[in-house]
């Protein structure tokens, strides 16, 4: 595959991706909406709704969540699969909803915008960039020091973290 296939085919999994979370936080609206509605009738389709939303959003981090909590780890996914299913079981579902697809809506404007910066210093630093992006599900909120840099440059790779997180 070349790399404008490449680039066509990241293009597109990223519309489907903010489609996804788009459809994601209107089915969560509509299910705050069907709450405010308070009939009996309603319960189990606004239930229903935000859980549809909720899949829609983020199933992976709260399979994440589950599966750090299953090893006794305590991370973002992790608190996150704590509120939804403790909002659900209170019956606070459209907050649970909402809760999870503005949590993946966050997410995924933070990877934009962590790609959109590699992108633009790409020149600057080539194929040795000092930082990788940190992957959801880390344990550790800030980027760490790649494989690629030499011991040598360490003091560089410094200078860079340091400069990302004043901007």
């Amino acid at each position: 595959a070349d790399a404008a296939t490449v680039s066509a085919d990241a293009a597109t999994a990223q519309r489907a991706q903010w489609l996804r979370l788009g459809a994601a936080l209107g089915v969560a609206v509509v299910a705050e909406l069907v709450s405010l509605a308070s009939g009996a009738a309603f319960v189990v389709t606004g239930m229903v709704l935000a859980a549809l939303a909720i899949a829609l959003s983020g199933l992976a981090t709260y399979r994440k969540g589950l599966a750090a909590l299953a090893h006794a780890r305590i991370n973002i996914n992790a608190l996150m699969t704590v509120a939804v299913t403790g909002a659900f079981l209170i019956g606070e579902w459209p907050e649970a909803a909402m809760v999870m697809a503005l949590y993946a809506i966050a997410e995924a404007i933070e990877a934009r915008a962590v790609d959109r910066a590699r992108a633009r210093r790409g020149g600057e630093h080539g194929d040795r960039r000092a930082v990788d992006r940190p992957r959801a599900g880390d344990d550790h909120a800030a980027g760490v020091l790649g494989p690629r840099i030499a011991d040598g440059d360490r003091s560089r790779a410094h200078r860079c973290v340091g400069r990302q997180s004043h901007s």
